[in-house]
């Protein structure tokens, strides 16, 4: 089953969804805040909008009675990469080989032309 498209709104719009009580489900996320929309045109739709440093929202979402969680950025594969990626690129003699993938070395390939 395809994930239900998210609506993207703008900071100032969800604020007023919050006021009027309109959204429930929020997940406040480092750069972003998810939820689902409960009232109006857009009931029913799950929505995102860019998280805003704004010191007032918590109290605004308890003040609704709107229920909310934080959730933290899954970094591992980031982690992971960054510590994987310099060893395979790495070759014996301390000289980057991952821009030179796909290519042979030239030395194992003599050359075509005729002696």
């Amino acid at each position: 089953m395809l994930e239900q498209q998210k609506v993207r709104l703008p900071y100032s719009h969800f604020k007023q969804l919050v006021r009027e009580g309109a959204v429930r489900n929020v997940i406040l996320e480092p750069h972003k805040i998810k939820g689902e929309i409960v009232e109006g045109e857009l009931s029913g739709r799950l929505f995102v909008t860019v998280r805003v440093e704004d010191p007032e929202l918590v109290k605004l979402l308890d003040e609704q009675g709107i229920s909310y969680t934080g959730r933290l950025e899954n970094k591992w594969l980031e982690a992971i990469l960054s510590w994987l990626l310099p060893m395979l690129c790495s070759s014996p003699s301390g000289v980057s080989s991952c821009a030179g993938w796909g290519r042979a070395p030239r030395a194992c390939f003599p050359s075509a032309r005729p002696g």
